[in-house]
């Protein structure tokens, strides 16, 4: 998952341009025990599911 578009309403020393094109891991590296308690490998296994889902591919709930 790459970043290929944003918009930043409070950018707080974070640059657009700098980060275009990088992974999700990549743009999140820097942030203190982002990956020892696995946020990151649950947002990428919910975002994959949600881009299976949106593309008909993913196991949908009935209502």
């Amino acid at each position: 998952m790459y970043l290929e578009a944003g918009q930043l309403c409070f950018p707080g020393n974070w640059s657009l341009v700098f980060k275009l094109g990088m992974t999700f891991h990549e743009i999140h590296e820097p942030v203190p025990r982002f990956k020892e308690k696995g946020v990151a490998n649950r947002f990428c296994a919910q975002a994959r599911g949600f881009r299976l889902r949106c593309m008909g591919k993913g196991n949908r709930r009935s209502r």
